[in-house]
């Protein structure tokens, strides 16, 4: 019975390594998400079809990070 806690022991960790990351970007772009809404969204377009409220200023949706 020792060898089978310790399977699932390991299991459950490796799990938790995977999940974690996972989970901890989707609170970051939560996090994100509710900052540019509060603080960019009079001007820039937070979602995925309006057009954003100041002509001059490009919707969130073009614009992506150099990679």
């Amino acid at each position: 019975m020792r060898g089978h806690d310790l399977l699932v022991g390991t299991a459950a960790s490796l799990g938790l390594l995977v999940v974690s990351p996972v989970a901890a970007r989707d609170a970051l772009a939560a996090r994100g998400e509710a900052f540019a809404r509060e603080h960019c969204a009079r001007c820039h377009a937070a979602g995925s079809r309006a057009a954003s409220p100041m002509r001059e200023a490009p919707p969130f949706r073009t614009l992506s990070v150099p990679g």
